[in-house]
């Protein structure tokens, strides 16, 4: 088409009629088969009856994966600040399109039934992860979101990580895996993960190289709050860049980047 995707967000805007036609396409094929896949950002809103899923990537990975997608002949990047910055500015767009156009926020996690965080994993432990929740198999316990570990950030002290009772946690999780029925509790803020309940399975999944933890969503999006207290404050508050820094040494690795309300 010769043209961006961002370029075409910013003519949608002023062109309604072009999400009129793709949202009622997505109302007609879902009326008429009972199986049908949709790679929409509006799906979850035009066909209540389907299991939403939102495919979550940090946003410094995604700007990697663009680069590397010679296909994007349209997208000319000079590095992974420029595809960064075009991704957001294009989330940006979507999000304030169809705020105007249906009075919805389309990046809400709460709009899904299931969270699937897609930064570390391949494509096939995806689909698996999706799949489960189709089938109903994903058991009893069902999480919000699958999270790898490597993407939870933590609201405690690593001082936390000692003692017989964290030694048990890491040796249960290497020698049996992760206990399903009991997900670790997350809160989101700015599509960035925060462990309320769970620092010992969290820490005891790094070490044992679990790709993805099953979690739920405890508070998540902009008006979320814990303890009574609004979600970005609590974690400004509970939160010190040196703690996820000590985390990091912990465990060897490092976070793509730090939330800019966390110093």
């Amino acid at each position: 088409m010769g043209v961006t995707t961002l370029e075409l967000n910013e003519y949608a805007k002023s062109h309604p009629e072009i999400d009129s036609m793709i949202d009622g396409e997505t109302q007609r094929v879902a009326a008429e088969t009972h199986r049908a896949v949709f790679d929409s950002r509006m799906a979850w809103h035009f066909v209540p009856t389907g299991i939403d899923v939102y495919l979550y990537v940090a946003a410094e990975i995604a700007a990697k994966r663009v680069l590397a997608d010679g296909k994007r002949v349209s997208e000319p990047l000079s590095g992974e600040d420029h595809a960064l910055a075009q991704l957001q500015a294009r989330r940006r767009s979507e999000v304030e399109r169809f705020k105007g156009l249906y009075g919805v926020d389309c990046s809400a996690l709460a709009n899904f039934d299931l969270v699937v965080d897609t930064s570390w994993i391949p494509a096939v432990r995806a689909a698996e992860l999706v799949a489960r929740r189709v089938r109903g198999d994903d058991g009893a316990a069902r999480a919000d979101a699958y999270l790898s570990p490597r993407s939870l950030y933590p609201t405690d002290s690593v001082r936390s990580l000692s003692g017989e009772r964290y030694r048990s946690v890491v040796d249960s999780v290497a020698r049996r895996g992760f206990d399903e029925t009991q997900p670790v509790s997350v809160m989101e803020v700015e599509h960035r993960f925060f462990v309320l309940d769970g620092h010992l399975r969290t820490s005891a999944c790094l070490r044992a190289d679990v790709d993805v933890v099953p979690c739920v969503l405890a508070a998540a999006g902009d008006r979320a709050s814990y303890l009574g207290v609004p979600a970005k404050r609590f974690v400004s508050a509970e939160v010190r860049r040196s703690e996820i820094h000590d985390w990091e040494d912990c465990h060897g690795f490092r976070f793509p980047s730090y939330p800019e309300f966390v110093r």
